[in-house]
């Protein structure tokens, strides 16, 4: 059993930021998650890419179903959990939002300028910034699931290098309004979509 919460968490100064972020960005956001230039299966797709590499397993859940309500087939989804891109995806046009959504969480958020480049080239100045956009608001929910998590281990024992009790128990009263609703939410769901779930599930395919 690990003795350390190990995966990335808010800080307070990453928080505020990332808030002040979407605040200003807010109505481009929303524009991005109405706009028919990205298909609300093709969105679920980008949110995976990136949950896959935070490991935020409320994250990881909740799109997991969204995306196969939105049609995307299991398998799919289980090699998008296990950041398997090698042929998976329904569209090779799709491919390159996944990268970059996968290369912007490797990157804790900063992408390479040639992979920024890429995807312009790819699909334009206006979906492209969409993409980019939606993968900015995925990092922020799996930062939150991850910092919700962190206070719930630390309870068992399990502390967050860094990371103090103080700005856990804040983030904690601040986001239980929307967490806890949604665990109660997936309870009810039949598909169990999480990690180790899709890992058990890909090595059955892969022998």
């Amino acid at each position: 059993m690990e003795s350390t919460f190990q995966k990335r968490i808010f800080t307070p100064g990453l928080f505020f930021a990332d808030i002040a972020y979407i605040t200003k960005n807010l109505p481009a956001i929303i524009a991005a998650l109405r706009s028919k230039r990205i298909s609300r299966a093709f969105a679920e797709k980008i949110m995976l890419a990136a949950t896959a590499v935070n490991e935020c397993t409320l994250c990881a859940r909740f799109h997991s179903e969204m995306a196969y309500k939105r049609g995307v087939d299991r398998s799919e989804v289980i090699s998008l959990l296990n950041m398997d891109l090698s042929g998976r995806t329904s569209s090779s046009k799709e491919m390159t939002a996944l990268i970059y959504a996968q290369h912007y969480a490797e990157t804790s958020g900063n992408p390479s300028q040639e992979m920024k480049d890429r995807l312009i080239n790819e699909y334009g100045k206006e979906m492209s910034t969409d993409i980019m956009l939606i993968t900015r608001l995925i990092i922020f929910a799996n930062l939150s699931g991850n910092t919700f998590s962190a206070f719930t281990s630390r309870m068992k024992g399990i502390r967050a290098p860094g990371s103090h009790i103080c700005f856990e128990l804040f983030f904690v009263s601040l986001s239980a309004p929307i967490i806890i609703p949604s665990l109660l939410y997936l309870r009810t769901k039949k598909n169990k979509f999480n990690f180790a779930a899709s890992r058990k599930d890909k090595q059955l395919s892969d022998n």
